[in-house]
């Protein structure tokens, strides 16, 4: 295990070198960020949790069904192997963009840019129909007060309570979208000038950002926003800003660890004496191992693709799949599941825990794994590259303020959610459907004269 940790740490150290060398000019780009994204998710938690289970004499007991069952069956071989994918995926990712970024900005002089202009009277609106939408979701919950309806929303996110239904299942789902818009008011404010009123105006955008947050009912809605915002203040000042980052993930890391007890002791209606025994008897290497199991889920869910689910080759029918459920065909009259075949997600997570378990996907690297084998990573990697080098390319077109700045960063977001799953499920999902409409409404874009030198 100390060896796959080692190797995980050269990767930390290699995308360190990557990004220093290549953002040394002009600064941290979207590049960057997803960079980023990827080593926490993939390549962090690799290095840490490698390291943590060499610890033990035992297979570690962390009460999670799923995860002891990986930690008793891990082999370094697994660990290793994922840390090779990694490897191949950052240098066909870097290799490609660079390839079509450099050619854009070879051929590309004196271009007619445009510019976004946030409307804000529409960005207030679509704020409001939030507040609205959020009422009528905890107005569908059935109770008395809005404590015991959001304890109700709670439970129902759980998988019980309040019956599921069109409604409020899309109520709920409008929370994420919600919540990620709650982003840009902060950031209007922050670079608008002005005295006690843009004080004011902060206190409001800010109570948006918690408000919403606190919707979704998880522990990473708020954490979320708050890197979004992070990032968006990276882009704008070409900075780092390391000592907020590391105070911010410090902070952050028991809400990981204790979270999903917190909220799921809110929606009992109980104490919190449960959860401070639970922390006072935890050991100090089982909470980290629990914490950063949370923040490497993909990783942790790769590993157990690798070892549980011996299926033929995908080549890439799961993300096909991910577009043709969205279509409503049971409204049309025809029965989805005799249609299309059976998602991926399912397929793992009956394999994983069984079938009555919410969704588990296959992880990033396992879903590589299924799609392509070995090969997997450097396709992957291709297909990022392209993304994000398209990304960048329109970010370059457009008059950069901050306001432009928080747009591209809720796509890079969208873009980057298949990084914590493997699965494009959660991007062709009801969310990101109205996330890109509101967008389009609060936005728009104004042509600009040529820029000359």
């Amino acid at each position: 295990m100390i060896l796959a940790s080692a190797f995980y740490l050269f990767l930390t150290l290699l995308l360190f070198c990557l990004e220093r060398n290549r953002t040394r000019r002009k600064g941290p780009d979207f590049m960057s960020l997803f960079v980023v994204i990827f080593a926490v998710q993939n390549i962090i938690p690799g290095m840490v949790i490698s390291f943590l289970l060499s610890q033990y004499a035992q297979p570690p007991d962390l009460q999670n069904e799923f995860f002891d069952r990986i930690y008793q069956h891990i082999s370094p071989i697994y660990i290793i192997l994922s840390a090779m994918m990694s490897l191949s995926f950052i240098l066909a990712l870097y290799i490609f963009y660079h390839k079509l970024y450099s050619r854009y900005t070879q051929t590309t002089e004196d271009p007619r840019r445009t510019r976004l202009q946030l409307v804000s009277s529409r960005l207030w609106w679509v704020m409001l129909l939030g507040v609205f939408s959020s009422y009528f979701l905890l107005k569908s919950m059935g109770q008395d007060s809005l404590l015991n309806s959001y304890r109700a929303l709670v439970l129902y996110r759980a998988g019980g309570g309040v019956s599921r239904t069109f409604a409020n299942a899309n109520l709920f789902a409008l929370t994420q979208t919600f919540a990620l818009l709650a982003i840009i008011p902060f950031v209007y404010f922050v670079f608008r000038p002005g005295g006690f009123g843009k004080f004011l105006r902060l206190v409001v955008a800010t109570t948006g950002v918690i408000f919403f947050s606190l919707l979704c009912v998880s522990r990473r809605a708020l954490p979320l926003d708050i890197l979004l915002i992070y990032f968006t203040l990276v882009i704008v000042n070409k900075k780092w800003y390391l000592k907020f980052a590391s105070v911010a993930f410090l902070l952050f890391l028991p809400v990981l660890i204790y979270g999903k007890a917190v909220i799921f002791t809110i929606g009992a209606g109980g104490n919190f004496d449960g959860v401070l025994d639970a922390a006072k008897n935890t050991s100090v290497t089982d909470a980290l191992l629990s914490g950063f199991t949370y923040l490497g889920i993909s990783l942790v869910t790769s590993w157990a693709t690798f070892m549980f689910l011996d299926i033929p080759f995908r080549y890439g029918v799961d993300h096909i799949m991910s577009m043709l459920s969205r279509i409503p065909l049971g409204s049309l009259g025809f029965d989805k599941d005799a249609i299309l075949p059976e998602r991926i997600v399912r397929i793992s997570t009956r394999t994983f825990v069984d079938s009555n378990t919410q969704d588990i996907p296959p992880g990033l690297m396992g879903q590589m794994w299924l799609d392509f084998g070995i090969v997997g990573p450097v396709i992957w990697g291709l297909i990022f590259g392209a993304a994000l080098s398209f990304l960048q390319i329109r970010f370059d077109g457009k008059q950069k303020t901050p306001q432009a700045v928080a747009f591209f960063m809720i796509g890079l977001y969208v873009l980057s959610l298949p990084l914590n799953t493997g699965s494009f499920d959660f991007v062709f999902s009801v969310d990101t459907f109205f996330l890109v409409l509101f967008l389009l409404i609060v936005y728009k874009r104004v042509k600009s004269t040529p820029l000359r030198p």
